[in-house]
């Protein structure tokens, strides 16, 4: 028994007499600290001005981290291929297309805006609002967008667009020599 009161005699002035000094600077901010400085006071709090461990609400957003909380897949609103329209047919030797998108809210740092052509992967070279790919090769073939995020996981997903590439046949021309 002797111990017990020992030990909680120990921790009661620790937990039971900690006092809050308040000071203020020469900025004029005010400072608080659990150490005496040469012009504080001692604050007293009230017990009620003492807040239990609460619980946020499921629906709470911390305003530094809003748009990382919001559903990924409520936070973009449109994407839209604006060029080529469907069923467009290009002739281009290069097989090349420029692609016209339209995003709203525009692409955050962490998303990126993949192209696939024909349900793969496709390099392409962005410039604002639009894409640019070459080398496709002659026929139709279907184009859509996805916005990612950093991890790989699609958030949106455009329309499916068809075109058509023709690139005409240029023939090399063979000089034979007349010797």
């Amino acid at each position: 028994m002797r111990i017990k009161l020992f030990i909680l005699s120990l921790i009661l002035p620790i937990t039971g007499f900690a006092s809050i000094y308040q000071s203020t600077d020469t900025n004029g901010t005010v400072n608080f600290s659990d150490t005496p400085q040469s012009n504080s006071s001692i604050v007293s709090l009230s017990e009620e001005k003492y807040v239990s461990d609460t619980k946020l609400p499921a629906n709470h957003i911390d305003l530094n981290t809003q748009d990382t909380l919001i559903k990924d897949n409520e936070f973009y609103k449109k994407l839209v291929i604006t060029h080529p329209k469907n069923e467009a047919i290009f002739l281009n030797n290069k097989g090349e297309i420029n692609i016209g998108v339209d995003l709203k809210p525009n692409l955050r740092t962490q998303d990126k805006l993949i192209v696939l052509v024909d349900n793969k992967m496709a390099d392409s070279t962005q410039h604002n609002k639009t894409i640019i790919i070459a080398n496709i090769e002659r026929g139709t073939h279907t184009l859509q967008l996805q916005v990612q995020d950093a991890t790989g996981r699609t958030l949106l997903t455009s329309e499916t667009v068809t075109f058509h590439m023709q690139r005409p046949l240029v023939r090399e021309v063979k000089i034979q020599n007349a010797n």
